[in-house]
């Protein structure tokens, strides 16, 4: 029996030559060195943007989502996303990206008894790390892209574990 398909573009890793070569990843290579480095650069951004949190929450419109998205990452004082499975494929409106990725994350205060850093694979050293699912759709925007719409998927739970330990935050502004 046959079915209809979509042709997709396959990424079992990060972000790399051969995924520069495909439009839709080169842009979001780039958008993702401009988050990371905590810039968030509005052009990256259509004005419909809509961000949906790990909890379900959507952000409408550019400046709405970014607002959230910027105070969602404040409690870190570094991160950083490492994508090891990409798939992009084409859509009628740009692309649809979906994946997974390890996000690994420095924290403000000094280290609780019994903390032990995690290393990425370029050998540096992160106060928490975890995985992620994502979900990207890039909209054509003249010549280049934008995002129009963020959906991330994270377990927070070691993130917060360690601002308690450190004492950045206590058992009752989790609600328990």
């Amino acid at each position: 029996m046959s079915f209809p398909t979509t042709p997709a573009f396959v990424v079992h890793g990060d972000f790399s030559p051969a995924t520069q070569q495909h439009p839709g990843m080169k842009f979001l290579e780039a958008m993702k060195l401009d988050f990371d480095a905590r810039r968030w650069t509005a052009d990256y951004y259509a004005a419909d943007f809509t961000w949906v949190a790990p909890n379900g929450q959507a952000y409408e419109g550019r400046d709405k989502a970014l607002d959230a998205l910027k105070a969602q990452y404040a409690p870190l004082t570094a991160h950083w996303h490492e994508p090891f499975y990409q798939i992009c494929t084409p859509t009628d409106y740009g692309y649809e990206m979906i994946g997974s990725a390890t996000m690994w994350a420095n924290l403000p205060g000094e280290p609780a008894a019994g903390e032990t850093k995690k290393v990425d694979r370029n050998g540096t050293a992160w106060d928490v790390a975890g995985p992620g699912g994502f979900r990207f759709h890039i909209v054509k925007s003249g010549d280049s892209f934008q995002l129009s719409r963020m959906e991330v998927t994270a377990d927070s739970g070691p993130v917060l574990m360690t601002m308690v330990k450190r004492g950045l935050l206590a058992a009752k502004d989790l609600g328990l």
